[in-house]
């Protein structure tokens, strides 16, 4: 809740709504969550947590190595990519 309400209001004296749409998607999943965990099992629970870090892993192995190949296929650097943004 901290972290959300610091948010808001960093988003709010900056003027930057895209932060407070977050702000606002952020405390839904957190809702969302409470409200589930309350209604299934936590074995039912801890298997969805337990599914969603190891695909979060793959996935970050496959960015990594997508990353990794595009350098070395391609010869540019990070700079590169920065600049042709």
């Amino acid at each position: 809740m901290f972290f959300c309400a610091l948010l808001a209001i960093v988003s709010l004296f900056y003027q930057n709504y895209l932060g407070i749409l977050v702000t606002v998607g952020i405390l839904m999943l957190g809702s969302f969550a409470v409200y589930y965990r309350q209604h299934i099992s936590a074995e039912s629970f801890e298997f969805f947590m337990d599914t969603t870090l190891i695909l979060s892993l793959v996935a970050d192995g496959y960015n990594a190595h997508s990353f990794a190949c595009s350098r070395t296929c391609c010869h540019h650097s990070v700079l590169y990519y920065s600049s042709s943004i």
